[in-house]
């Protein structure tokens, strides 16, 4: 199954062209690396498909329910945490709200209070709205531009 596709992707600043029809697929079972020179434009690349930069012409997609993330190039990485450890850092408002979700629900089943099981519901609804959002915020099925 394609999971990121771009289809001839073109960008230019003023009259440099950094990028002219570039067109791949990449298969949820791939491992792809992306190589050139300096000013080949490969972070260039990755700002479109991140949503950073439009491009001039062409279409990129990504496969429904996926999430897309970049890790900057000079992102100012604190050298104590590892490359994981830092691209997780930047969902850890959504993993403690996971686990939050997680903790009211266990709340839910036992609470015999009617007034605290429904101020907990409350808060869990809440929660549950808020990351529905994001969640779907963070998933494109198809961006066109042209």
């Amino acid at each position: 199954m394609i999971v990121l596709g771009c289809n001839n992707i073109s960008l230019s600043f003023g009259i440099r062209e950094i990028l002219k029809d570039i067109s791949f697929s990449i298969n949820d079972t791939d491992k792809v690396g992306v190589v050139g020179v300096n000013g080949a434009g490969k972070s260039t690349l990755f700002k479109i498909i991140a949503g950073e930069y439009l491009p001039d012409s062409g279409e990129f997609y990504t496969a429904k329910n996926s999430k897309l993330g970049y890790l900057a190039q000079n992102s100012g990485l604190d050298s104590s945490n590892t490359i994981l450890d830092e691209v997780l850092a930047v969902f850890s408002h959504f993993t403690e709200m996971e686990s939050r979700i997680n903790s009211l629900e266990k709340s839910m089943s036992t609470e015999k209070d009617e007034g605290k099981l429904n101020s907990i519901m409350k808060e869990y609804s809440r929660l549950s709205d808020e990351y529905a959002v994001w969640e779907d915020s963070n998933t494109r099925a198809v961006q066109r531009v042209s």
